[in-house]
């Protein structure tokens, strides 16, 4: 790899690290666990936002936020209007 193409690399990474995740939808399996599609997250992964401890049930959709690379927060329950 030639100076530019590291130079090229380095940027490219310094670009992705400053990008903030883009909140998903999620299902819950249980009150402990959801399901995001291609990411199955149980407690060990969640953090919960403390107005939805003890709300969350089996079926209900809740809004996720990656906050680290293994850990997600369940921001909010959705509910149709």
């Amino acid at each position: 790899m030639n100076g530019y193409e590291q130079i090229i690399k380095l940027m490219r990474e310094q670009g992705a690290a400053n990008n903030l995740p883009v909140p998903r939808l999620a299902e819950m399996k249980n009150t402990a666990e959801c399901d995001a599609g291609d990411l199955m997250l149980d407690k060990e992964d969640l953090l919960i936002a403390d107005h939805l401890k003890g709300k969350l049930k089996e079926g209900d959709t809740v809004l996720i936020q990656r906050v680290t690379d293994d850990t997600y927060a369940i921001i909010e329950r959705l509910v149709e209007p």
